[in-house]
Protein backbone atom coordinates (compact mmCIF):
# COMPACT_ATOMS: atom_id res chain seq x y z
CA UNK A 1 0.00 0.00 0.00
CA UNK A 2 1.12 3.42 -0.49
CA UNK A 3 0.38 6.25 1.32
CA UNK A 4 0.71 9.88 -0.05
CA UNK A 5 -0.40 12.99 2.56
CA UNK A 6 -2.30 15.68 1.11
CA UNK A 7 0.60 18.45 1.25
CA UNK A 8 -1.15 21.39 0.53
CA UNK A 9 -4.20 23.59 2.87
CA UNK A 10 -4.36 24.35 6.20
CA UNK A 11 -4.63 20.89 7.94
CA UNK A 12 -1.34 19.43 9.97
CA UNK A 13 0.35 16.57 10.42
CA UNK A 14 1.41 17.03 14.35
CA UNK A 15 -2.16 15.66 15.63
CA UNK A 16 -3.33 12.08 15.99
CA UNK A 17 -6.42 12.56 14.42
CA UNK A 18 -6.87 12.38 10.31
CA UNK A 19 -9.29 11.12 7.37
CA UNK A 20 -7.48 8.07 5.00
CA UNK A 21 -9.07 8.11 1.59
CA UNK A 22 -9.37 5.19 -0.14
CA UNK A 23 -8.72 6.06 -3.77
CA UNK A 24 -9.33 2.21 -5.08
CA UNK A 25 -12.62 2.90 -3.89
CA UNK A 26 -13.28 6.33 -6.10
CA UNK A 27 -11.48 4.84 -9.62
CA UNK A 28 -13.77 1.55 -8.45
CA UNK A 29 -17.58 3.78 -8.10
CA UNK A 30 -16.13 5.91 -11.44
CA UNK A 31 -15.92 2.60 -13.66
CA UNK A 32 -19.27 0.98 -11.97
CA UNK A 33 -21.24 4.91 -12.50
CA UNK A 34 -19.60 5.20 -16.33
CA UNK A 35 -20.72 1.78 -16.50
CA UNK A 36 -24.22 2.65 -16.39
CA UNK A 37 -24.31 5.79 -18.82
CA UNK A 38 -24.41 5.04 -22.62
CA UNK A 39 -21.12 5.67 -25.09
CA UNK A 40 -22.40 9.22 -26.03
CA UNK A 41 -23.39 10.65 -22.60
CA UNK A 42 -20.68 12.29 -20.99
CA UNK A 43 -19.95 12.32 -17.24
CA UNK A 44 -19.35 15.74 -14.58
CA UNK A 45 -18.01 14.76 -11.46
CA UNK A 46 -18.93 17.23 -9.19
CA UNK A 47 -16.12 18.48 -6.66
CA UNK A 48 -17.75 21.09 -4.91
CA UNK A 49 -17.12 21.87 -1.06
CA UNK A 50 -13.24 19.96 -1.68
CA UNK A 51 -15.06 17.18 -3.05
CA UNK A 52 -17.93 16.65 -0.49
CA UNK A 53 -14.43 16.69 2.39
CA UNK A 54 -12.64 14.24 0.41
CA UNK A 55 -10.16 17.03 -0.98
CA UNK A 56 -10.75 17.92 -4.55
CA UNK A 57 -7.12 18.79 -5.28
CA UNK A 58 -5.97 15.44 -5.01
CA UNK A 59 -9.22 13.51 -6.13
CA UNK A 60 -10.05 15.74 -9.65
CA UNK A 61 -6.53 14.91 -10.83
CA UNK A 62 -7.73 11.03 -9.91
CA UNK A 63 -11.14 11.72 -11.82
CA UNK A 64 -9.79 13.28 -15.07
CA UNK A 65 -6.89 10.30 -15.42
CA UNK A 66 -9.96 7.96 -15.33
CA UNK A 67 -11.77 10.26 -17.76
CA UNK A 68 -14.17 12.25 -16.16
CA UNK A 69 -15.70 14.51 -19.01
CA UNK A 70 -16.24 17.63 -16.79
CA UNK A 71 -16.56 19.56 -13.66
CA UNK A 72 -18.87 20.95 -11.48
CA UNK A 73 -17.79 23.19 -8.89
CA UNK A 74 -19.58 25.92 -6.77
CA UNK A 75 -17.70 28.97 -7.10
CA UNK A 76 -14.76 30.47 -8.52
CA UNK A 77 -12.07 29.77 -5.98
CA UNK A 78 -13.64 26.14 -5.98
CA UNK A 79 -12.42 26.48 -9.75
CA UNK A 80 -9.35 28.16 -9.63
CA UNK A 81 -7.92 25.60 -6.68
CA UNK A 82 -8.50 22.89 -9.81
CA UNK A 83 -6.84 24.91 -12.17
CA UNK A 84 -3.91 24.90 -9.69
CA UNK A 85 -4.00 21.11 -9.10
CA UNK A 86 -3.36 20.90 -12.87
CA UNK A 87 -6.79 19.80 -14.12
CA UNK A 88 -7.34 20.55 -17.91
CA UNK A 89 -10.72 19.59 -18.57
CA UNK A 90 -13.47 21.66 -18.35
CA UNK A 91 -14.92 23.19 -15.60
CA UNK A 92 -18.44 25.03 -14.74
CA UNK A 93 -19.22 27.02 -11.58
CA UNK A 94 -22.23 25.43 -11.15
CA UNK A 95 -23.52 28.27 -8.64
CA UNK A 96 -24.08 32.41 -9.61
CA UNK A 97 -21.13 34.32 -9.11
CA UNK A 98 -20.22 38.07 -8.41
CA UNK A 99 -19.25 40.30 -11.40
CA UNK A 100 -16.55 41.62 -10.20
CA UNK A 101 -15.46 37.74 -10.02
CA UNK A 102 -15.24 36.97 -14.07
CA UNK A 103 -11.87 37.91 -14.41
CA UNK A 104 -10.60 35.60 -12.15
CA UNK A 105 -13.39 33.05 -14.05
CA UNK A 106 -12.19 33.65 -18.07
CA UNK A 107 -8.31 33.82 -16.74
CA UNK A 108 -8.55 30.54 -15.67
CA UNK A 109 -10.67 29.38 -18.24
CA UNK A 110 -13.94 28.33 -16.32
CA UNK A 111 -17.78 28.34 -17.78
CA UNK A 112 -20.28 29.94 -15.41
CA UNK A 113 -23.77 29.98 -15.17
CA UNK A 114 -26.09 32.33 -15.96
CA UNK A 115 -30.21 32.74 -14.96
CA UNK A 116 -31.11 35.93 -16.16
CA UNK A 117 -31.15 38.46 -18.54
CA UNK A 118 -30.29 41.57 -15.90
CA UNK A 119 -27.23 38.99 -15.08
CA UNK A 120 -26.34 38.63 -18.73
CA UNK A 121 -25.99 42.22 -19.29
CA UNK A 122 -24.13 43.15 -16.41
CA UNK A 123 -21.18 40.51 -18.10
CA UNK A 124 -21.90 42.36 -21.38
CA UNK A 125 -20.53 45.73 -19.44
CA UNK A 126 -17.70 43.68 -18.41
CA UNK A 127 -16.17 42.51 -21.73
CA UNK A 128 -13.50 43.88 -22.99
CA UNK A 129 -12.57 43.54 -26.58
CA UNK A 130 -8.92 41.57 -26.04
CA UNK A 131 -11.69 38.94 -24.07
CA UNK A 132 -12.24 35.34 -25.83
CA UNK A 133 -16.27 35.09 -25.89
CA UNK A 134 -17.40 34.05 -22.57
CA UNK A 135 -17.90 30.45 -21.96
CA UNK A 136 -20.98 29.78 -20.31
CA UNK A 137 -23.85 27.38 -19.37
CA UNK A 138 -27.73 28.66 -18.77
CA UNK A 139 -29.73 27.30 -15.91
CA UNK A 140 -33.27 26.38 -16.28
CA UNK A 141 -35.57 26.70 -13.33
CA UNK A 142 -38.06 23.96 -14.20
CA UNK A 143 -39.56 23.32 -10.56
CA UNK A 144 -36.87 23.55 -7.99
CA UNK A 145 -37.20 26.78 -7.52
CA UNK A 146 -33.80 27.87 -6.05
CA UNK A 147 -32.10 29.02 -8.90
CA UNK A 148 -32.29 29.48 -12.69
CA UNK A 149 -34.42 31.39 -15.31
CA UNK A 150 -38.21 29.70 -15.06
CA UNK A 151 -38.65 27.48 -17.89
CA UNK A 152 -41.50 29.72 -19.79
CA UNK A 153 -40.39 32.27 -22.06
CA UNK A 154 -37.95 33.68 -19.48
CA UNK A 155 -35.53 30.84 -20.15
CA UNK A 156 -36.19 31.11 -23.74
CA UNK A 157 -35.61 34.49 -24.08
CA UNK A 158 -32.15 34.60 -22.09
CA UNK A 159 -30.90 31.58 -24.74
CA UNK A 160 -31.84 33.52 -27.45
CA UNK A 161 -30.16 36.57 -26.24
CA UNK A 162 -26.95 34.76 -25.98
CA UNK A 163 -26.63 32.96 -29.38
CA UNK A 164 -27.51 36.18 -30.95
CA UNK A 165 -24.13 37.38 -29.52
CA UNK A 166 -21.57 34.57 -30.30
CA UNK A 167 -18.61 37.28 -30.85
CA UNK A 168 -19.34 38.28 -26.45
CA UNK A 169 -20.65 35.05 -25.36
CA UNK A 170 -20.47 31.10 -26.30
CA UNK A 171 -23.21 28.72 -25.15
CA UNK A 172 -21.63 25.47 -24.01
CA UNK A 173 -25.19 23.75 -22.49
CA UNK A 174 -28.07 24.15 -20.88
CA UNK A 175 -29.23 22.42 -17.40
CA UNK A 176 -31.48 22.04 -14.96
CA UNK A 177 -31.64 20.23 -11.71
CA UNK A 178 -33.81 17.67 -10.26
CA UNK A 179 -35.76 18.77 -7.03
CA UNK A 180 -36.95 15.31 -5.32
CA UNK A 181 -35.25 12.17 -4.95
CA UNK A 182 -37.00 9.16 -5.69
CA UNK A 183 -40.09 11.01 -6.66
CA UNK A 184 -40.49 9.82 -10.28
CA UNK A 185 -43.51 11.60 -11.27
CA UNK A 186 -42.33 14.85 -10.28
CA UNK A 187 -38.89 14.17 -11.49
CA UNK A 188 -40.71 13.67 -15.22
CA UNK A 189 -42.30 16.89 -14.79
CA UNK A 190 -39.12 18.77 -14.93
CA UNK A 191 -37.73 16.68 -17.86
CA UNK A 192 -40.76 17.67 -19.58
CA UNK A 193 -40.40 21.46 -19.01
CA UNK A 194 -36.86 21.24 -19.96
CA UNK A 195 -37.79 19.49 -23.06
CA UNK A 196 -39.59 21.76 -23.98
CA UNK A 197 -37.05 24.80 -23.53
CA UNK A 198 -34.79 22.89 -25.38
CA UNK A 199 -36.91 21.90 -28.26
CA UNK A 200 -37.30 25.45 -29.46
CA UNK A 201 -33.96 26.05 -30.41
CA UNK A 202 -31.76 23.76 -32.58
CA UNK A 203 -29.97 21.30 -30.46
CA UNK A 204 -26.44 22.01 -31.86
CA UNK A 205 -26.65 25.20 -30.46
CA UNK A 206 -27.03 24.45 -26.69
CA UNK A 207 -24.02 22.43 -26.17
CA UNK A 208 -24.90 20.14 -23.72
CA UNK A 209 -27.83 19.13 -22.34
CA UNK A 210 -28.34 17.89 -18.64
CA UNK A 211 -30.84 17.46 -16.10
CA UNK A 212 -29.61 14.17 -13.93
CA UNK A 213 -27.83 13.96 -10.92
CA UNK A 214 -26.59 10.58 -8.44
CA UNK A 215 -30.33 10.56 -7.57
CA UNK A 216 -31.08 9.83 -11.49
CA UNK A 217 -28.78 7.39 -12.65
CA UNK A 218 -30.87 4.83 -13.16
CA UNK A 219 -33.13 6.65 -15.33
CA UNK A 220 -31.61 6.46 -18.67
CA UNK A 221 -34.01 8.67 -20.10
CA UNK A 222 -33.73 11.35 -17.73
CA UNK A 223 -29.59 11.62 -18.99
CA UNK A 224 -29.79 13.62 -21.97
CA UNK A 225 -26.23 14.68 -23.25
CA UNK A 226 -24.41 14.41 -19.61
CA UNK A 227 -24.92 13.44 -16.55
CA UNK A 228 -23.52 15.30 -13.00
CA UNK A 229 -22.34 12.95 -10.27
CA UNK A 230 -21.68 14.27 -6.91
CA UNK A 231 -21.77 11.80 -3.56
CA UNK A 232 -22.26 8.78 -5.65
CA UNK A 233 -18.67 9.05 -6.82
CA UNK A 234 -17.34 8.73 -2.98
CA UNK A 235 -19.67 6.88 -1.52
CA UNK A 236 -20.93 3.91 -3.70
CA UNK A 237 -18.05 1.87 -1.97
CA UNK A 238 -17.37 4.22 0.82
CA UNK A 239 -14.00 5.88 0.95
CA UNK A 240 -13.33 7.93 3.81
CA UNK A 241 -12.90 6.52 7.23
CA UNK A 242 -12.22 9.02 10.00
CA UNK A 243 -9.66 7.47 12.31
CA UNK A 244 -7.74 8.90 15.78
CA UNK A 245 -5.37 7.31 18.31
CA UNK A 246 -6.11 7.22 22.31
CA UNK A 247 -3.99 10.50 23.73
CA UNK A 248 -5.26 9.18 27.48
CA UNK A 249 -6.58 6.80 29.04
CA UNK A 250 -8.53 7.40 32.84
CA UNK A 251 -9.88 5.16 34.76
CA UNK A 252 -13.53 6.41 36.67
CA UNK A 253 -15.28 4.91 39.52
CA UNK A 254 -18.85 3.77 39.60
CA UNK A 255 -20.44 6.68 40.04
CA UNK A 256 -18.35 9.39 38.21
CA UNK A 257 -19.53 11.64 35.74
CA UNK A 258 -17.75 12.82 32.54
CA UNK A 259 -17.34 15.83 30.45
CA UNK A 260 -19.82 18.89 29.69
CA UNK A 261 -22.59 18.83 31.80
CA UNK A 262 -21.65 15.48 33.03
CA UNK A 263 -23.99 13.62 30.58
CA UNK A 264 -22.69 10.36 31.27
CA UNK A 265 -22.41 8.52 34.21
CA UNK A 266 -19.90 4.98 34.85
CA UNK A 267 -22.40 2.24 36.41
CA UNK A 268 -19.32 0.33 37.29
CA UNK A 269 -15.57 1.25 37.39
CA UNK A 270 -14.70 2.02 33.90
CA UNK A 271 -11.69 2.78 31.68
CA UNK A 272 -11.95 5.86 29.41
CA UNK A 273 -10.29 6.61 26.35
CA UNK A 274 -9.68 10.40 25.30
CA UNK A 275 -9.42 11.33 21.27
CA UNK A 276 -8.09 14.33 19.97
CA UNK A 277 -11.08 15.02 17.82
CA UNK A 278 -14.41 17.21 18.43
CA UNK A 279 -17.07 19.27 17.20
CA UNK A 280 -14.53 21.77 15.58
CA UNK A 281 -13.47 18.73 13.17
CA UNK A 282 -17.26 18.57 12.12
CA UNK A 283 -17.91 16.13 14.48
CA UNK A 284 -21.62 17.44 15.97
CA UNK A 285 -22.66 17.68 19.15
CA UNK A 286 -26.06 16.28 18.63
CA UNK A 287 -23.81 12.76 17.95
CA UNK A 288 -22.53 13.02 22.20
CA UNK A 289 -23.51 9.93 23.83
CA UNK A 290 -25.23 8.31 20.75
CA UNK A 291 -21.79 7.26 18.72
CA UNK A 292 -19.77 4.11 18.37
CA UNK A 293 -16.52 3.61 17.29
CA UNK A 294 -14.31 0.58 16.17
CA UNK A 295 -10.68 -0.97 18.48
CA UNK A 296 -9.84 -3.95 16.83
CA UNK A 297 -13.15 -4.89 14.99
CA UNK A 298 -14.97 -4.82 18.41
CA UNK A 299 -17.53 -1.37 18.85
CA UNK A 300 -17.33 0.76 21.48
CA UNK A 301 -19.37 3.32 22.65
CA UNK A 302 -18.74 7.26 22.90
CA UNK A 303 -19.70 8.62 26.27
CA UNK A 304 -19.75 12.30 27.66
CA UNK A 305 -20.49 15.52 26.16
CA UNK A 306 -18.48 15.94 22.39
CA UNK A 307 -16.08 19.18 22.72
CA UNK A 308 -14.60 21.12 20.54
CA UNK A 309 -11.23 19.25 19.91
CA UNK A 310 -11.47 16.24 22.23
CA UNK A 311 -13.94 12.99 22.87
CA UNK A 312 -14.37 10.14 24.77
CA UNK A 313 -14.96 6.38 24.50
CA UNK A 314 -15.99 3.99 27.30
CA UNK A 315 -12.86 1.57 26.73
CA UNK A 316 -13.61 -0.83 29.75
CA UNK A 317 -14.00 -4.48 27.93
CA UNK A 318 -10.27 -4.31 26.57
CA UNK A 319 -8.43 -2.60 29.58
CA UNK A 320 -6.09 -5.77 29.65
CA UNK A 321 -4.55 -4.41 26.26
CA UNK A 322 -5.45 -0.84 25.05
CA UNK A 323 -2.95 1.44 25.11
CA UNK A 324 -2.43 5.22 24.70
CA UNK A 325 -1.70 5.64 20.65
CA UNK A 326 -3.76 2.81 19.89
CA UNK A 327 -6.75 3.74 16.49
CA UNK A 328 -10.12 3.57 17.36
CA UNK A 329 -12.05 4.38 14.03
CA UNK A 330 -15.07 6.75 13.58
CA UNK A 331 -16.11 6.08 10.05
CA UNK A 332 -15.51 3.75 7.83
CA UNK A 333 -13.27 0.23 8.94
CA UNK A 334 -10.60 -1.88 7.61
CA UNK A 335 -12.19 -4.09 4.58
CA UNK A 336 -11.85 -7.35 7.08
CA UNK A 337 -13.70 -5.65 9.91
CA UNK A 338 -17.33 -4.31 10.64
CA UNK A 339 -17.75 -0.30 9.26
CA UNK A 340 -19.57 2.51 11.29
CA UNK A 341 -21.57 4.09 7.61
CA UNK A 342 -21.86 8.08 7.41
CA UNK A 343 -25.42 7.03 6.95
CA UNK A 344 -24.95 6.26 10.67
CA UNK A 345 -24.43 9.74 11.97
CA UNK A 346 -27.17 11.18 9.78
CA UNK A 347 -29.75 9.04 11.08
CA UNK A 348 -28.88 10.27 14.34
CA UNK A 349 -28.57 13.81 13.65
CA UNK A 350 -31.45 13.52 11.28
CA UNK A 351 -29.62 14.90 8.00
CA UNK A 352 -28.61 13.19 5.01
CA UNK A 353 -25.21 12.07 3.74
CA UNK A 354 -23.79 14.95 1.88
CA UNK A 355 -23.65 17.44 5.24
CA UNK A 356 -21.48 14.83 7.17
CA UNK A 357 -19.06 14.35 5.00
CA UNK A 358 -18.59 18.43 4.07
CA UNK A 359 -18.38 18.80 8.06
CA UNK A 360 -15.33 17.08 8.43
CA UNK A 361 -12.91 20.20 8.79
CA UNK A 362 -9.92 20.98 6.80
CA UNK A 363 -7.52 20.72 9.75
CA UNK A 364 -8.15 17.24 9.63
CA UNK A 365 -5.29 15.82 7.44
CA UNK A 366 -5.93 13.46 4.52
CA UNK A 367 -4.58 10.44 3.99
CA UNK A 368 -4.72 8.95 0.52
CA UNK A 369 -4.13 5.19 0.30
CA UNK A 370 -4.18 3.13 -2.57
CA UNK A 371 -3.43 -0.84 -3.04
CA UNK A 372 -0.32 -1.96 -5.08
CA UNK A 373 -1.45 -3.27 -8.56
CA UNK A 374 0.38 -6.52 -8.82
Amino acid sequence: MTIRPRLNGKSAFSRDAWLEIDLNAIEYNYQQIRGQLSANTKLMAVVKSDAYGHGASTIAPLLEACGVDYFGVASVDEGIQLRDAKVKQEILILSPIPVWALGQALMHNLQITVSSLEQIKELEKLIKPRFRPISLQVKINTGMNRSGAKWNKMACNLIEYILQKPDLFSLKGVYSHLACHGNSFFSQVQADRFKKVIDEFEPEKLGLKHLSASSALDCPDLHFDMVRIGLSMYNLRPALSLIARISQLQALDEGEAIGYNLTWTAEKDSLIALLPLGYADGIKRGLSNRLRGLYEGEFIKQVGTISMDQMSFDVSDFRAKIKVGDKITLLGGASQEPKIETNEWAQILGTIIYEITCDLRARLPRIYTRKEII
